[in-house]
């Protein structure tokens, strides 16, 4: 398991819910 995955795929979910708090 790369720490690189863990890293972008909690980015993603984070910019999913901070996009979802702007609309």
């Amino acid at each position: 398991m790369s720490g690189g995955q863990l890293y972008w795929g909690l980015q993603g979910l984070y910019m999913k819910v901070e996009f979802s708090s702007l609309t």
